[in-house]
């Protein structure tokens, strides 16, 4: 047989959808060239040729909304959840263990390095052989995606292409890019983007007021004078207690700053 046909024979391909719009532009959806998995609520908002779909989250969660609920159960395709319902049945237990065990014996991975849906949809395919995976409407770019759940993926990402599986990101997706090059450029965020980082300063700069003025009053009431190491020790910890007000503080002003525009990099190359 032909080499070429051989490889064509050989290939498994998966297009793992998600819901971000613009970065599913290019999507295999009708399944063409494969496989097409999709996950949660996707099915309410994309329509595709889906072979599989995945639903990780726990199942007391998931039958608070009965409308979802009844929808897998009638979707006639193998659904992957935490464990089979008798009430789905298509469910199947996602594999996890055999997952972590192929990682490990291939890849050497510590376990249950999996932070998104998304990560265990890839490794997934990556335990079945799939020699190319497509990406498409997968971003992981607000705020709790970015700080707990990317990471995994492209973690995964990393090791496929290793070990010789074809993956392909949608170009219109910021996985795999930071936009900015380290050392030589600096970071752009928003001031929307920095505003969550501001509103926790906020509230820890009133708690750590709160608690010194709590102290004071505390102090005031005590029947009887403090010895100088109490009053040395005392007199510390407000220092501290101050000089941590005052670095959040600078803080809040430099993240509005840079917020609106301001450079994180003077001239010299010396952070502002």
């Amino acid at each position: 047989m032909d080499e070429g046909v051989k490889k064509a024979l050989k290939k498994k391909t998966v297009t793992i959808v998600g819901y971000e719009t613009m970065s599913r532009d290019g999507a295999d959806l009708k399944g063409v060239h494969g496989e097409v998995w999709g996950l949660n609520k996707l099915y309410r908002i994309v329509s595709a040729r889906w072979t599989r779909w995945f639903e990780i989250h726990a199942g007391d969660y998931l039958r608070r909304d009965g409308t979802h609920w009844g929808s897998l159960s009638q979707m006639g395709i193998p659904i992957y959840m935490q464990r089979e319902h008798e009430d789905i049945p298509t469910s199947k237990t996602f594999p996890r263990e055999r997952l972590n065990a192929y990682l490990k014996r291939r890849f050497r991975t510590e376990p249950d390095y999996f932070t998104s849906s998304f990560s265990y949809m890839f490794g997934l395919a990556m335990l079945e052989g799939f020699t190319e995976i497509h990406l498409y409407g997968v971003t992981m770019t607000d705020e709790y995606e970015t700080y707990f759940e990317r990471a995994g993926l492209e973690y995964l990402i990393g090791l496929a292409r290793g070990s010789g599986v074809r993956v392909n990101v949608s170009p219109k997706s910021p996985l795999l890019h930071i936009g900015y090059v380290y050392g030589y450029q600096e970071p752009r965020l928003t001031l929307d983007q920095v505003g969550p980082a501001i509103a926790y300063l906020d509230d820890a700069i009133a708690w750590q007021e709160a608690e010194i003025s709590r102290a004071e009053a505390e102090k005031a009431k005590m029947p009887r004078r403090l010895s100088d190491e109490q009053q040395k020790r005392w007199e510390q910890q407000l220092l501290v207690a101050d000089g941590n007000i005052r670095g959040m503080r600078n803080a809040r002003t430099w993240l509005r700053f840079y917020g609106k525009g301001g450079s994180l990099l003077r001239p010299d190359g010396r952070v502002n």
